[in-house]
């Protein structure tokens, strides 16, 4: 169970209705001050995981969060990578973010990988709880000049508008 908030320790069939439950009220909360996405991964048509990306008081730390829940049959097959590069995209290409931070759990050594290979810096390490038991997370940071180093060509944003930007706290 290698999440903050212990969402996969309820039976399969109330999943559905949890998870509905966490999206609208974070769909309701986005506000200039506070807001979060969350972009559904898609592999050969088919749902595989979720990324996200969230800020804090953009306007002035001009600071994100990444996090990710990818399933079991996708990993080890590059899906992590390519949807963490996608979101850094939106985060420094649309949003104007000068860096993006992100955590992973020590026992979770795939998304440590991602990490390292998206260019982030360790930043040093964080004690949480998780289920009740303290638990200790690597930090990283990636800069706005060390994403511009090795950022693809290949991957764009759409539909990010003015609107888009005033409820993010973007600046023009």
């Amino acid at each position: 169970m290698p999440f903050s908030l212990p969402w996969t320790r309820v039976a399969p069939e109330d999943r559905p209705a949890n998870s509905l439950t966490y999206w609208r009220a974070e769909r309701d909360a986005m506000l200039p001050k506070r807001w979060s996405f969350a972009f559904m991964v898609l592999a050969e048509g088919a749902p595989v995981g979720v990324q996200g990306i969230e800020a804090t008081d953009f306007a002035v730390k001009r600071s994100v969060a990444t996090g990710s829940w990818l399933v079991r049959r996708a990993h080890g097959r590059g899906i992590g990578r390519e949807m963490r590069q996608a979101v850094l995209h939106f985060a420094f290409a649309a949003v104007q973010a000068d860096e993006a931070r992100s955590a992973s759990f020590v026992d979770n050594p795939a998304s440590r990988r991602v990490s390292e290979v998206c260019g982030y810096e360790h930043a040093g390490v964080d004690v949480v709880q998780r289920e009740g038991v303290p638990t200790v997370q690597d930090q990283w940071v990636l800069t706005r000049s060390r994403w511009e180093a090795w950022r693809r060509d290949d991957i764009g944003v759409q539909g990010f508008d003015g609107n888009w930007a005033r409820l993010l706290g973007v600046r023009s």
